[in-house]
């Protein structure tokens, strides 16, 4: 346990004295080891910190961030511009110099990135170079399926690509090949599940669980010591990915579209796989309520990641476009006539899991799940605004009262987000 010293009273910017040197450093890896152990939040951390007086200055780590980012957009425009131009010029490459060229490529984007994350350290330099390599990787594996015929689009490809970029992530660590290999691995499974069906509802849920998947992934990494700091990536853009997912399955569309244009229905094949994806999910969510049992914010995390998870596979498995269909063997609820009551079904859903997500970012104190869940709260209310409006009113008035809609939800949205901060920060008192 951790004690004070004996002697002077202690108390940072505003307590009694200053901190002896020893404690002050204890003290400060006590609160690492608390934050990476889920004890206490980020922003308790900061406000910890804070205190102590340890706490970098906002202004100056906010333009950090912004020279990140910008750094990141060049980089990943580099890349492309290297991907565009060897494909531009393919045809006319002898198939040799292809194969050369390709391996220089990627000598250089990983020995540039190996360079500055390891020999002359340079953090953002390295960061942009890791991108530029991913996206040079996989512009190796399309333009290499080409010269030998591969269709592009076939999953085999991207998984390769997601498969490789993400080794290179956990291996450096750096967030951004981890980013590029979840999105290739994204599109290899929407590519899969596209062709073993016809259903767009179905590759829609598919990806709706692997989001889930990720989710519970950077849970289960952000508990493992050396690469805990890609669990954010996975984490963000898994609940990015479910949001994304699920919006256009409130709108019936998809529904009607589900009951009328898929002859093939829908394969065991797609049956076993998004089965598979679920217990993957449900998994990785037990493996971090293990671990982390005392933590009533995960325990929440836990359970709304395989209600949903569990809810796409239920759909899946009763409902069929094409009955009579044997799934697993027993016959599917034949898909009845009525689209609106799957795009009901999903609004409420969609509703519960924003919830979900603003109560799982209170509990557990992490900012990215509340805004998250306030900005496709906001989303929703205007996708559902326009849905019903386009029926009953001229477009031009629809226009207006859709940027009035925005400018409202804007201004309640901020409101709530500044409720919850100050709720949070009070109880984190």
């Amino acid at each position: 346990m951790l004690a004070p010293p004996a002697g002077p009273a202690y108390g940072g910017k505003r307590g009694g004295g200053p901190l002896d040197e020893g404690f002050r450093a204890r003290l400060l890896a006590e609160i690492r080891e608390w934050q990476e152990k889920g004890v206490i939040g980020p922003g308790v951390a900061r406000k910890i910190l804070a205190h102590l007086g340890e706490a970098p200055p906002e202004q100056p780590e906010r333009l950090s961030r912004l020279t990140g980012i910008v750094s990141m957009l060049g980089g990943i425009l580099i890349g492309l511009g290297i991907i565009l131009w060897v494909a531009s010029n393919w045809q006319g490459i002898d198939r040799l110099a292809k194969v050369a060229l390709i391996l220089a490529a990627l000598v250089v984007a990983l020995g540039a990135a190996y360079v500055t994350s390891f020999v002359r350290s340079a953090p953002r330099a390295a960061a942009v170079l890791h991108v530029i390599a991913a996206l040079v990787y996989g512009a190796a594996i399309f333009l290499v399926g080409q010269a030998y015929h591969v269709v592009a689009g076939t999953p085999v490809l991207f998984t390769l690509w997601g498969a490789g970029t993400l080794a290179m992530g956990f291996a450096l660590p750096s967030r951004g090949p981890a980013l590029v290999g979840i999105l290739a691995l994204g599109a290899a499974l929407q590519t899969a599940a596209g062709e073993v069906t016809d259903s767009a509802p179905m590759v829609l849920l598919t990806l709706v669980v692997f989001g889930v998947l990720l989710v519970g992934s950077g849970e289960v990494i952000g508990v493992l010591r050396r690469v805990r700091g890609l669990a954010g990536t996975f984490i963000v853009t898994g609940l990015i990915g479910v949001f994304v997912t699920m919006l256009p399955l409130t709108f019936s569309f998809p529904w009607e579209a589900f009951g009328l244009f898929a002859p093939r229905g829908v394969s065991d094949t797609a049956v076993w796989g998004l089965l598979a994806l679920g217990v993957a999910a449900a998994g990785s969510f037990g493996y971090v309520v293990f671990r982390r049992r005392r933590s009533r914010g995960h325990v929440l995390e836990a359970t709304g990641g395989i209600v949903i998870s569990a809810v796409a596979v239920g759909i899946l498995l009763m409902t069929d476009p094409s009955a009579p269909v044997q799934h697993l063997g027993y016959e599917a609820v034949p898909f009845s006539a009525s689209s609106g009551n799957f795009s009901v079904l999903f609004n409420v859903i969609y509703g519960a899991a924003v919830l979900w997500a603003i109560g799982v970012g209170l509990a557990t104190d992490r900012d990215a799940f509340v805004n998250i869940g306030l900005v496709f709260f906001g989303l929703l209310v205007v996708a559902r605004y326009i849905d019903l409006s386009s029926r009953l009113f001229d477009r031009a008035v629809v226009f207006v009262g859709a940027g009035a809609v925005l400018l409202i939800t804007a201004l309640l949205l901020d409101r709530l987000r500044r409720a919850l901060a100050r709720r949070a920060s009070e109880g984190g008192r």
